[in-house]
């Protein structure tokens, strides 16, 4: 097996969070005299709320689209739609 050696902590790169990078500005709302003025819009606001993210999400998602009868709905759509593109049946047929 190689051997890897590690650098001292005082050579290593620093580490940054993603905002301290500012790679993006987010939105803000007109500075009016409203309530909101200058506060950062949050577009992604409704996906956080509708969407569990990473594995259990995942997981979740899929137990659900194989258990409540989308799996059915979207083989039947996906051979009815393949058949009236020009495709033959699916599953056999074809040489």
């Amino acid at each position: 097996p190689t051997m890897r050696v590690r650098l001292p902590a005082e050579r290593r790169a620093r580490s940054v969070g993603v905002d301290a990078l500012r790679l993006a500005r987010m939105p803000r709302r007109g500075k009016g005299g409203g309530t909101n003025g200058g506060s950062i819009i949050d577009w992604a606001a409704g996906i956080r709320d509708a969407w569990t993210f990473g594995e259990d999400g995942a997981v979740a998602s899929l137990r659900e689209f194989l258990n409540d009868g989308s799996l059915e709905r979207f083989d039947a759509k996906s051979a009815r739609t393949y058949s009236e593109h020009g495709g033959g049946s699916i599953g056999g047929g074809h040489k």
